[in-house]
């Protein structure tokens, strides 16, 4: 609900988004500060894969669904 009353109140969809993103990147480096350096060095190829293709995708076509769906076909959707 809250994306959608910024979508009216003419937000563009990737600043909603960055914002979004803000939160849960500092919200997962807060969750997994002490294993952080040495599993993502590890694993950069995967890690960049998923975001991609799992985060950015999926969170920009909620995002575009949002603006032009109703709250409740948005949730039930989901």
């Amino acid at each position: 609900m809250y994306s959608r009353k910024l979508s009216e109140e003419g937000w563009t969809t990737s600043i909603i988004l960055a914002d979004r993103y803000y939160g849960i990147i500092l919200l997962s480096f807060i969750a997994t500060y002490d294993v952080f350096f040495e599993y993502f060095s590890g694993n950069i190829g995967w890690i960049l894969a998923v975001t991609a293709t799992g985060v950015i995708l999926s969170l920009y076509l909620l995002q575009i669904g949002i603006r032009y769906c109703s709250s409740l076909m948005v949730m039930m959707s989901l």
